[in-house]
């Protein structure tokens, strides 16, 4: 009963960012107050669902995008999202580090992501709702210049085969380490290193193609 009602949740928040035509708000280092989110665990722990939908509210958005730029689908971003927040409520005496949350559900993602994507056959992102929903902070002037960007990238990291859009997604767009990258995902650093060389070169090979 009570994960179905932070699952009702979840889904009410994300019909209401639909419906309100509002963008995910998503940021790649989200840092809180410790004393907050360690207020908002705390009370969740204890089975407060209006702390832990305020964890929702604050970490959704973070955890929609990598959940879509590891998948490439809108499909297997949405149940990645929510099956993510679901386990964490599940599991939230697990978390040692309050303070640590948003790591936490990074490592809760990505093991989804690992485990359903041999089974995923999701339909990938049209560019205009990868834009929509995946909204990066720019310090580009002009609205329009800031749009065309994020797209141009966006379409570009999907293109990419999956294991070095994951290292680079994982690299350069989260600030991973090789080394926490070759342990979230069970292979050699030397490969992590490898992969996001390949993801690099393929990136600029599509984008300098697509300014041709």
């Amino acid at each position: 009963e009570r994960d179905q009602s932070v699952k009702v949740m979840m889904v009410q928040r994300m019909m209401d960012t639909i419906e309100s035509g509002k963008e995910y708000a998503v940021t790649n280092n989200v840092t809180e107050p410790s004393d907050l989110v360690v207020g908002y665990v705390s009370r969740a722990r204890r089975g407060d669902r209006s702390a832990f939908e305020a964890i929702y509210n604050r970490y959704a958005g973070r955890i929609y995008g990598l959940s879509m730029r590891m998948t490439g689908s809108c499909d297997g971003a949405n149940e990645v999202t929510q099956e993510t927040f679901l386990r964490a409520w599940q599991k939230l005496h697990t978390l040692t580090e309050s303070g640590a949350i948003g790591k936490w559900l990074q490592r809760i993602c990505i093991n989804l992501v690992l485990t359903l994507r041999r089974d995923s056959h999701d339909s990938p992102c049209e560019p205009e709702t990868m834009t929509r929903l995946v909204q990066e902070k720019s310090h580009v002037s002009g609205e329009a210049e800031r749009t065309a960007t994020r797209m141009d990238l966006d379409q570009a990291i999907n293109t990419l085969p999956e294991r070095a859009r994951m290292v680079f997604v994982l690299h350069d767009v989260y600030s991973y380490r090789h080394s926490e990258i070759a342990r979230e995902l069970q292979i050699a650093e030397g490969t992590s290193k490898a992969q996001l060389h390949r993801a690099r070169r393929l990136l600029r090979e599509v984008l300098r193609y697509g300014k041709n």
